[in-house]
Formats: C-alpha cells, sequence, structure tokens
C-alpha cells in the first residue's frame, strides 16, 4: 500500500484494466452520486466540471441540471475511460458534454469558468494539491462544489473499514490522507462541511469556492 503521492503511471494501469467493468462497479455509489449532483443545486446554463470522471457516469445527472444551453466538462487521464466518456457525451449532447483527456493538474479548461464542480470518488485527486490549484483557477468565486469519497473509519469499525479499503485497492494509487481527504480542499473550500456515511468508511460534502 502507497501513502505517498498519487501515482499517474499506476493510475493509467489500474484503469486500462479496470475500464470494461467500470460501469459495472459503480452501480452500488449510484445513490451516493445522484445525491452529490444533488447538492450542486444545478441550474440551466451552468458550467459544471466533473473532476476524474471516468467512463463519464456522472454525465446524464448533471445534464439534466445544466440543460442544452449549460455545459459540462468532464476531465479524465486514462485514455480508455476517456473513450467511454465521449461515447457517453455524444449520446446526451455532443455541443454541451465535454471530455477532457488529461490529468487534472494539466487540463487545457479553454478560458471556461465553471459554476459548479463534482469530485465524486477522486481520492488521488483530492490528494494533489497541484491538481487541486489547476481545478480551482478555472472555478468561479461561490462556486458550488460536491464531494464523495472513501474514508478511514473509525476503530470500531475495523472489519468495515478494511472491506472498504480492499475494494478501493485498484481504484486508488495512495492511501495518504485517508483520514481527512478533504484536508488540501479547505483551501479552496474554507466552509466545505460534510457526513460520513457506511459507518465511517465513506463521506459526502459540499462547501462553496473561495471568494
Amino acid at each position: 500500500m502507497n501513502f505517498g503521492k498519487p501515482d499517474e503511471t499506476l493510475a493509467l494501469a489500474n484503469y486500462a484494466r479496470l475500464v470494461d467493468r467500470y460501469d459495472a462497479s459503480c452501480e452500488r455509489i449510484a445513490p451516493i452520486r445522484a445525491y452529490a449532483v444533488a447538492l450542486l443545486a444545478l441550474r440551466s446554463g451552468d458550467r459544471v466540471l466533473d473532476v476524474a470522471c471516468g467512463t463519464g457516469t456522472s454525465f446524464p445527472l448533471l445534464y439534466a441540471g445544466v440543460g442544452p444551453i449549460g455545459r459540462v466538462v468532464g476531465v479524465e487521464l486514462s485514455p480508455q475511460m476517456c473513450r467511454h466518456a465521449r461515447d457517453r457525451a455524444d449520446a446526451i449532447n455532443r455541443e454541451c458534454v465535454h471530455v477532457i483527456e488529461s490529468h487534472a493538474q494539466r487540463a487545457n479548461f479553454g478560458g471556461t469558468r465553471f459554476d459548479a464542480v463534482l469530485f465524486h470518488y477522486t481520492h488521488d485527486v483530492l490528494r494533489d494539491s497541484a491538481a487541486l490549484a489547476h481545478v480551482f483557477a478555472a472555478v468561479k468565486p461561490g462556486a458550488r462544489v460536491a464531494v464523495a469519497g472513501l474514508k478511514a473509519g473509525p476503530a470500531w469499525a475495523l472489519p468495515v473499514s478494511l472491506l472498504s479499503v480492499f475494494r478501493a485497492r485498484k481504484y486508488l494509487t495512495t492511501f495518504e490522507g485517508l483520514a481527512r481527504p478533504w484536508s488540501y480542499l479547505l483551501r479552496y473550500v474554507p466552509d466545505f462541511r460534510w457526513h460520513s456515511r457506511a459507518a465511517g468508511t465513506g463521506y459526502i460534502g459540499f462547501g462553496r469556492a473561495a471568494d
């Protein structure tokens, strides 16, 4: 288990192996995704960023919120995942839903300033201070930010914690910061508030980008 910095090379290898069964693996957390998107309170015409969007499983929900005059942008490191995400984007509305194949630290957002940002099970990005700085440089002051993911559980929930870590080992490249995955985010979202789920081994939170 790695407790150092996120490993981009390992992430690329992991998701190349996972891509064909990724959508099926997401089914069990679909209610969490829906709740996180609902926290964004999207409005028609909003620009929303889906960080580490995977195969674009959040796109239908995000597009339903922003509508045909809005814009959904997903940024994803894995080229294999991006191909699936682009297929999903094209099926929804290719004029409004876009995919950027890039590490979040290097993504070219083309001058877009986002009204809302979703981090859904994106632990590696949350533990990359340079990636967060780059993302929030493209975010409007006061933008809504929703986050959901894995966290270290309390001691009494050790069996559940071990199961969560076992499942997550294929999706994360570092377990650093698992006690407070959002700690770097507080620099950009100082009012971030969260609540635990799954016996304390998961969390969902919301806040607004600093002015």
